[in-house]
């Protein structure tokens, strides 16, 4: 499921776009469970053309390892790291460093300054994975233009049904994640009718089981989990 995390550290050659958090890009070289947690081995990869992806969250990364980036590492495709340690100013100075950079995930706080940096300065994200947002209306906004974006998943209690429309300006989303959002039924109307969303799932929220019902009466082809299950009467349901 989209909402599935798995607390291991991986790096892998980044594969074609994925619709679920549970089926974010690993290949099939990428690094299992019992891979050595070890910073600098993934990076070296990276460095020597082995890797494009570094998938390392099992603890946070420190500054002194995200420095690493700065060099040698400008093919990295996937980052998906624990970054609470790192301060925003570093961040946006390795992140420039990458300018291939289509999925990123931020396992720590990303407040709003940062999302707006990362709307307008990494024009290939493809995935974006921010599941503990201290961002509101005015971050995702940020993201409404971003020509190539086509997954995101947030938690973000500070965004609301505005924010949801603002998301929903994204021209080509596909894959929507909500996590803890302050939305509720009137929303819904508009997210039925973004025709290019393929699947939505919904953890937490204000939303009524009637509401959602008829979104998925109204989206038929759409894909919904709401906190991780099927409603009664979604065509799409199967067991979990």
């Amino acid at each position: 499921m989209l909402g599935a995390i798995v607390l291991a550290s991986a790096c892998g050659r980044a594969p074609q776009q994925s619709a679920t958090d549970s089926e974010m890009p690993k290949s099939a070289n990428a690094a299992d469970e019992t891979a050595p947690e070890d910073w600098d081995v993934f990076v070296q990869l990276v460095r020597e053309q082995d890797e494009n992806a570094i998938r390392f969250r099992s603890r946070p990364v420190s500054k002194e390892e995200f420095r690493m980036l700065l060099e040698g590492c400008d093919g990295l495709m996937v980052l998906e790291i624990d970054q609470s340690a790192i301060s925003s100013e570093l961040i946006h100075q390795v992140l420039t460093k990458l300018p291939g950079l289509r999925q990123l995930r931020f396992d720590g706080p990303v407040v709003e300054s940062d999302l707006k940096w990362i709307a307008s300065n990494l024009p290939e994200l493809t995935v974006l994975n921010l599941p503990q947002g201290e961002f509101g209306n005015e971050g995702v906004q940020a993201l409404s233009e971003h020509s190539k974006l086509e997954l995101l998943r947030i938690g973000a209690p500070n965004v609301n049904n505005d924010g949801v429309r603002a998301i929903l300006e994204i021209p080509n989303l596909r894959f929507l994640h909500l996590i803890n959002v302050s939305i509720d039924d009137q929303v819904l109307k508009d997210i039925a009718k973004k025709n290019s969303l393929e699947s939505f799932y919904l953890d937490g929220g204000g939303c009524s089981e009637e509401g959602l019902s008829e979104l998925v009466k109204a989206s038929p082809q759409l894909h919904f989990h709401w906190n991780q299950l099927h409603l009664n009467n979604d065509p799409h349901s199967h067991p979990h």
